[in-house]
């Protein structure tokens, strides 16, 4: 029986699932200890053979909308006392499942948050700065009580103790689902060995779509206070996001670039928060 399994869901990400799925075919832990599902978040193209590609991963399709229903499809759909998370687009270390499953082995009560690099593109757009400046900060996210599921690992004994994730969610699914197992008693840790790299967004398109959906997470879900807490917030200048982008260490003019989207991100996200708050439909990819 193998030890972990990897859950991928998968949504108009198809082209960077193949990559994904070569690198975790050449990965050093035996593949006999490993199996990787797929979870198709609409109906996959025509002809996609995972199997194919990775020779012990299967795919199965959720039509449930959200990346936290599709998880927790996959985590239906498997067995192994630990499971890995990650994304479509990402691209892990080769030793990245033998190091997280040393870590999950050690302290199975323990949340495992890998390190998630971001892949700096040839050419660097002004959008592709401010995805490498912002970049997505497990260890900050970790001291915060929760890491994103483009790199964490989990016990099976915590997932049936805590429940899954909220399929209601289109963002924020990652963070809620840790936050309530701590509350259960569970910790989580930061794991620098453990690495994926994600690309960086390079299109205003994508960076305006994630910034849209996150910003609906937060107005559609929690708790009353913490929906009107990101109402308010999206009055006020990002001020604290500025400081730490001024603090990282990067190029001058990358900073500059950032910046300047950062601030037309603002305006996008309150924007949005306005049509949220009149029963807009929240952005799901």
């Amino acid at each position: 029986m193998a030890d972990i399994s990897v859950i991928i869901p998968v949504y108009r990400q198809w082209d960077g699932l193949s990559r994904l799925l070569y690198a975790l075919d050449a990965q050093t832990l035996s593949q006999s200890r490993y199996k990787i599902v797929v979870v198709a978040n609409e109906l996959p193209p025509k002809g996609f053979d995972v199997a194919g590609t990775a020779q012990n991963a299967r795919m199965i399709v959720c039509l449930a909308p959200g990346s936290y229903a599709a998880r927790n499809a996959g985590i239906e759909a498997t067995t192994t006392p630990f499971v890995a998370f990650t994304d479509a687009d990402c691209l892990p270390a080769a030793d990245w499942l033998e190091c997280l499953l040393v870590r999950l082995t050690k302290a199975p009560k323990n949340l495992c948050a890998g390190r998630i690099d971001i892949d700096t593109p040839a050419h660097e757009t002004l959008w592709a700065a401010y995805d490498i400046i912002r970049g997505i900060p497990q260890k900050h996210y970790v001291s915060h009580g929760y890491g994103a599921c483009a790199n964490l690992g989990v016990a099976r004994s915590v997932l049936v103790a805590v429940g899954g994730f909220d399929a209601t969610r289109f963002s924020g699914g990652d963070a809620a689902f840790c936050r309530k197992a701590g509350q259960a008693g569970f910790g989580i840790s930061y794991a620098d060995d453990v690495r994926v790299l994600h690309p960086a967004r390079t299109t205003a398109r994508e960076v305006i779509t994630k910034a849209r959906r996150v910003r609906g997470g937060q107005i559609r879900a929690g708790t009353v206070s913490q929906r009107m807490f990101w109402m308010l917030a999206s009055c006020v200048p990002p001020l604290r996001q500025t400081w730490r982008f001024f603090r990282k260490k990067a190029p001058i003019g990358r900073k500059a670039k950032a910046l300047l989207v950062l601030y037309a991100l603002w305006g996008v996200t309150f924007w949005e928060t306005v049509k949220l708050v009149g029963g807009a439909y929240a952005e799901r990819q």
